[in-house]
């Protein structure tokens, strides 16, 4: 694993203690033969007093991944901008 991508699966393992990031990809036309996907990525914040960071209010999504296939290994890339916003907050 090259030294960029420790750093940065780093920053992510430190913001997981603040946030909660969740995916899940789906077929948006219902057709399982159609070469297409989407991948909603939702975060939610879990800086709060526990009666408040369960509700839905507070989940909100972030990314939205569309594309002819899944991301795959390089699903990092699509959350690099996301976690370096995360990390100014």
């Amino acid at each position: 694993m090259a030294k960029p991508r420790k750093t940065f699966m780093r920053c992510i393992q430190a913001l997981l203690k603040m946030f909660g990031l969740a995916t899940d990809g789906f077929n948006p036309f219902g057709n399982m033969n159609t070469t297409y996907s989407m991948w909603p990525v939702l975060v939610r914040v879990y800086n709060l007093p526990p009666w408040s960071c369960t509700n839905a209010s507070n989940c909100y999504m972030s990314l939205l991944i569309l594309g002819p296939k899944s991301p795959g290994k390089d699903f990092d890339i699509f959350l690099q901008p996301l976690i370096e916003d995360l990390l100014k907050l």
